[in-house]
């Protein structure tokens, strides 16, 4: 079923203190997802997520970039040295 949302951008919000879902289990899905993806972490709220109106802040961003056509939106990859730790992150112009 996940391979039907390929070409749907998506947004995915979790809250970082909610008490039913630990955000990082993300690592266990989040990468299954394909095409274009967005991980929004909300610090300083739990499951009943209080916050919904700085998801509703980035949604409409989204929103409007696709009804106005625009494909070029930032995105970042990052790689991890499996040395040390560290994270090396990238950050893409979208202009």
């Amino acid at each position: 079923m996940i391979d039907r949302v390929t070409d749907i951008p998506k947004l995915v919000a979790v809250s970082a203190d909610d008490q039913f879902m630990m955000f990082d289990w993300t690592n266990m899905w989040y990468d299954k997802f394909q095409g274009e993806k967005r991980l929004m972490i909300l610090p300083n709220n739990d499951h009943g997520l209080q916050d919904i109106n700085m998801v509703l802040t980035q949604w409409g961003n989204l929103v409007r970039s696709l009804a106005q056509g625009k494909t070029n939106r930032p995105s970042f990859t990052y790689t991890k040295n499996s040395e040390n730790g560290m994270l090396s992150v990238k950050i893409s112009d979208p202009s």
